[in-house]
Order: C-alpha cells, then structure tokens, then sequence
C-alpha cells in the first residue's frame, strides 16, 4: 500500500526557496572574483613586461659593440633591432626584480637610481672632469665608497651610443689595467655611468698641466707598460677582441698606486666583426692615418695611436701643440740624439735613462709606421717594453728571490701571487 505524498508546508518551501537564491548569489559572486583576479594577473604581467621593455638597449643585429658609431652627419639604420637585456647572451641577463644587470656568476653591474646618484654627486655640483659627451662628477655613495659619475648628454645620439656600448663592452671586459664599470643608470632620458674613482687623475693632466712633482722617467715607462698590456688584453685577450679606436692621454687614468687604466669605451667596436669603420672616429692627432685614408679599422690602428702617446710621454707635450711635428724633425736629424734631447720634457731635467729613452723611442717609431702592416702587435708591442724600466727581467728577479724569503714567514701567501705574476710576466718578455 502506497505512502501518501506529505505535502510541504508553505514555510519550507519559502526557507527552500530562499536557500536556492542564496546559493546562487554566492556562486555569481564566486565567479566575477575569480575572473576580476584573472585580470589582474593579466595586467601586471602586461606592466612587467612593458617595465621590461622600457629598459631595451637599441643594438645592430650583427652582435654587441658592432659599428655603434656613424660618420658625422649620416645616420646608417639598417639591421637595427631592439633587444631585451636578458637576451644578450651569453654575457647579460636583466632581472626587474634586483635591478642589477648580471654580467657573470662572478661580477654585477648595479643600476642605480637618479636619485641616488644626485644625492652621491650632491646635485651634480663635484664637477672633475668633461668629455665630448658629458661632464664626470666625483660621488660618494650610501656606503660612503667614493666613485666617478659620467653623465651623458640626453639630447646627443653619439652619447646615447656611447652609452650602450660602455655598458656592453664593459660589462665583460676585466682587467687591472681597464677601467673597471660599477653600475649605470638609464631612468627615463638619464643616461649615466658610474666607474671606480681614480685618485690621480688623467695621463694628460700629468703632463700637460703644472704638476708638481711631474712624472719622472720610471713612472712614464710604467704608465707606458701598463697601457700597453691594457691595449693587448683588448686585441688578443678578450673574446671577442676589442679596438679601443680612442687611445689619448685623456683617456689614461691614474689610480692612488699610479697604476694607468685605459678608459672611455664609447668608439669602441668588436674586432672581429668582418664590418667596414662608420665613418672616422677618433681624436685629432692620434687617428691612424692609414684609417683615415681606408676607412679601414684595424688593430694596427690602436697601435698607431700607442705610439703617439708614447712620443707624449718622452716629450711632454701633445698633437695639438705640435707633437709630431717636433717628433718627425728628431727622425730626420743627422744628429739624431741631440735632436731628441732637444725636445725631451724638460721637468724631467737629469732624471731619465738614456738607454731606455732610446728603446722606447725606437718602439714609438715602429708603431706610427705609415703602411699599416709594418706596425708591430700589441703582444710585440708587450715583449719589448716589459724589458724596460722597474718592471724589466732583472726587476723581475729581485722580486722572486724576496718573495721566496717572505714565504716562510706570515706573508707567504703574497709571496706566492708574487711569484706567479712574476713567472707570468717572464713568459711575455
């Protein structure tokens, strides 16, 4: 016998009712949180990745540091891209997160805010320093380590150039006789670098400004050798190699030990690129006048303008005043040594070694050769003037045989770096 159907009250079915609206009101509410917050996620990653793109650096399709530089007046756009930082493979990968532009497991390159380094160069009033580009302010920063700032002038393309070809460039190439890059900041239409500071200021300071003392012979063969091994890390050491296209004594810096650096990378090009110069670049007076005459940059080029600095360190003055005009009379002098003593720096009075001077002008006369390929390599360039000066084999010597005494005391370690740099240089010499 059937059950009879129990009928609901009027009360349940309202409470049922009202139960079903409820459910339905919750869920409606469920799915447009859901979707506002897919959205929001869509958005921020669509603002990451515009953040990411705000901080491109314009590059030629044919690699980093190739033909940065046009000739004056015409503009070349052809195989021109823009390329996100952390796709510059293999030497920078760009993280938004740190701010850092990471150029190995073992260096960084800060990206500093403009902020930052206002406050550091106290409104950019510590003005040390101009170049064709920008003004170079001294800094300290929040960790009161003292720095150099370059700042580059926003309205000029060469300086937007410059720019990412120091960073580029610099961001993997090292060593102690390079200036060393220490961040950047590129904040809307900011283009600054910031450089470890260099006590002692510009090579042509030194000699073309009342220093006193002046340099004497021993440091200008120093400074000498230190430039060289600079130039040769940049053609035969970095890969891929490097042409400086620059080398002046404005660009030689001088740390607290008088160690030289060469600095300014802004003309500078890969090596190997196969690619024909975009126009003449350089500094009136150290162009090679081969490359003038070609357009043909080469490695023999940088070594050209070596060997103008190394008449500038025996001389004391530079091209504008007239330096190989008394350098190309001494050549042809049948009284040849006369003629040079004639025109050696005089601040340097008695204190200079005459077998050294005469070496490091017959090294200077081979690098300014007019044919290109009769110059010597910047390694050839190396082997010869690592014989010179404190520095030379002898020098060389005296230094193993007081470190092996220094090794059985405290200083052992030092003792064994200075060994094996010495064995290092013996090698090259």
């Amino acid at each position: 016998m059937d059950k009879p159907h129990r009928k609901l009250s009027p009360g349940a079915t309202v409470g049922i009712t009202f139960a079903a609206i409820v459910g339905a009101i919750i869920i409606v509410t469920c799915v447009k949180i859901l979707c506002r917050l897919l959205r929001s996620k869509n958005k921020k990653e669509d603002s990451h990745a515009e953040i990411r793109r705000s901080y491109s650096l314009p590059i030629r399709a044919h690699g980093i540091g190739v033909s940065m530089q046009s000739s004056d007046g015409v503009e070349n756009n052809d195989h021109h891209f823009h390329l996100r930082l952390h796709n510059i493979a293999p030497f920078l990968i760009w993280s938004s997160r740190s701010n850092e532009l990471k150029l190995s497991s073992e260096t960084k390159v800060i990206e500093f805010t403009y902020k930052q380094l206002q406050r550091a160069t106290k409104n950019f009033t510590t003005l040390i320093g101009k170049g064709a580009f920008g003004g170079v302010f001294k800094a300290v920063l929040s960790d009161e380590s003292v720095v150099a700032v370059k700042v580059l002038s926003t309205n000029s393309k060469q300086g937007e150039k410059e720019f990412q070809n120091e960073v580029l460039l610099l961001g993997r190439l090292h060593h102690r006789n390079l200036l060393h890059l220490i961040g950047y900041c590129a904040e809307r239409g900011h283009r600054l670098l910031v450089y470890e500071y260099m006590t002692n200021g510009s090579l042509d300071l030194w000699l073309h400004e009342k220093h006193d003392p002046a340099l004497n012979w021993s440091q200008r063969v120093s400074v000498a050798q230190d430039v060289a091994k600079g130039i040769d890390y940049l053609h035969n050491g970095a890969i891929p190699p490097v042409i400086h296209r620059d080398i002046k004594s404005s660009n030689i810096l001088l740390d607290s030990y008088m160690v030289a650096r060469v600095a300014d990378f802004g003309l500078s090009k890969e090596g190997n690129s196969g690619m024909p110069a975009s126009g003449i670049k350089g500094t009136y007076g150290y162009v090679d006048p081969e490359y003038v005459s070609t357009n043909s940059l080469t490695y023999k080029s940088d070594v050209y303008s070596y060997g103008v600095l190394l008449f500038e360190l025996i001389v004391g003055r530079g091209p504008k005043a007239g330096l190989l005009e008394y350098v190309e009379t001494a050549l042809v002098s049948k009284e040849k040594k006369q003629a040079w003593l004639e025109i050696l720096d005089p601040r340097l009075g008695t204190d200079c070694n005459f077998a050294e001077l005469w070496a490091l002008i017959k090294i200077a006369t081979k690098c300014i050769t007019a044919e290109a390929r009769k110059r010597p390599t910047m390694q050839e360039v190396v082997q010869a003037i690592l014989r010179l000066g404190p520095r030379s084999e002898s020098f060389m010597l005296d230094t193993i045989e007081r470190a092996s005494s220094i090794q059985k005391g405290a200083s052992r370690d030092m003792g064994e770096i200075v060994i094996t740099r010495t064995a290092s240089y013996r090698e090259r010499c």
